[in-house]
């Protein structure tokens, strides 16, 4: 509904916009968004939810183009115990799609780490092996760039490593389109 997105969006965008707008950029700041993974897979029931929060990670890249502010955005994943995803319709929505919940003591762990990288984009979140093994068997049966023993007696993973960053992106990038489709 209307009401709906217009809840969402100024709850995410519209205090956004309000903070970007007091930054000086004579005193540098680092801003950290949280977002949720629903921004970048999409969650069922949650439209307007999952468009607010793609829409407001990339509204602050725009806003803070060009300017000496530093952003790292982190979308998490479900919680385990509490929060939106507590709801069992929606835990069984987030599993069908591979993602488990974390324990917050993880989440706040990753998010420590995560806030030390300004300008960068990360998920924080738990994948199950039914997400994850197809990026990593698709890996296992693409020719290394490294050259050398011809792939034998490398693991999948190996395989995955040994790509550049451009080609292990595409490789996740068409799985995660595969299994979406």
């Amino acid at each position: 509904t209307t009401e709906a997105l217009d809840r969402a969006f100024g709850a995410k965008y519209d205090g956004l916009l309000n903070l970007c707008t007091r930054l000086d950029n004579q005193r540098p700041a680092q801003l950290v968004l949280f977002s949720s993974i629903s921004a970048l897979v999409g969650s069922t029931g949650q439209v307007s939810y999952s468009a607010a929060n793609a829409a407001a990670a990339a509204a602050a890249a725009c806003l803070l183009k060009d300017t000496p502010h530093k952003l790292t955005v982190v979308h998490f994943g479900p919680w385990a115990g509490s929060g939106m995803a507590a709801d069992s319709a929606l835990a069984r929505i987030f599993t069908a799609k591979g993602v488990e919940p974390i324990e917050p003591w993880v989440a706040l762990r990753a998010l420590s780490l995560a806030i030390q990288i300004p300008d960068a984009a990360f998920v924080i979140a738990g994948f199950n092996t039914h997400y994850l093994l197809p990026i990593v068997e698709h890996a296992s049966n693409v020719p290394s760039g490294g050259g050398g023993d011809g792939g034998e007696g490398r693991t999948a993973l190996d395989s995955l490593r040994g790509l550049s960053e451009t080609e292990r992106l595409t490789i996740i990038r068409d799985v995660i389109v595969k299994q979406a489709a």
